[in-house]
């Protein structure tokens, strides 16, 4: 049996005020506008979480890594 995706599509119209500020919320959490409105109607929110600070770890744990294998 033939496994079809089925996609349901919808028109939303935004006024342009409103579209502004969703472009400024999806830019801000680096994610098209798109996908910023498909999370926030599935989830309701978006968390994004700022990892800068574990850089230097993520880079040695890398390192460590490398050398097991």
């Amino acid at each position: 049996m033939r496994k079809i995706k089925q996609i349901k599509r919808k028109e939303i119209i935004f006024e342009p005020d409103e579209w502004a500020r969703i472009e400024a919320k999806a830019t801000k959490v680096n994610l098209k506008t798109s996908e910023y409105i498909r999370r926030m109607v599935v989830n309701g929110q978006i968390i994004q979480m700022d990892v800068s600070g574990i850089t230097p770890l993520v880079n040695a744990m890398r390192t460590i890594n490398n050398n097991l294998n």
